[in-house]
């Protein structure tokens, strides 16, 4: 009876040592995969601040290039409305007197300097708004 409970025995350490290193085969086994899990997550992580810095990036040149192309069309609009002006001073001194005589006329031509002036300011405060919002960081 005495050689059967040592049979046992050694039966129940040898099996007893299997499952210890089955364990620790796991252990390594679920230190691999938490690793393999932290470098995916960090992979994931910097791919994600690379794709929005590079999407802010041409987000802003777009809005860059737009402002510059609203800026020129401004600045377009201004010149034409300045020689407009210049075309009209330059008619009101060559007639002088003959238009001071007629009153309709001359309140014509100021009512259209007028208008002309305010649409020169408009553009103006539009072009410096352009300006100011191209010149931020964003």
């Amino acid at each position: 009876m005495d050689d059967f409970n040592l049979e046992e025995n050694s039966e129940v350490k040898s099996d007893s040592s299997s499952n210890s290193k089955k364990r620790k085969r796991r252990g390594s086994y679920s230190y691999l995969f938490g690793i393999l899990v932290f470098f995916i997550w960090a992979g994931m992580s910097v791919y994600g601040f690379y794709y929005a810095q590079n999407y802010f990036e041409q987000y802003m040149k777009k809005i860059e290039e737009t402002n510059a192309l609203n800026i020129q069309s401004i600045n377009k609009r201004i010149d034409v409305l300045e020689e407009e002006m210049e075309n009209i001073n330059g008619t009101l001194d060559k007639t002088g007197s003959s238009l001071n005589s007629t009153t309709s006329a001359s309140t014509e031509v100021n009512k259209r300097i007028t208008e002309l002036d305010n649409q020169l300011k408009a553009l103006e405060k539009s072009l410096k708004i352009l300006q100011e919002s191209g010149n931020e960081d964003y």
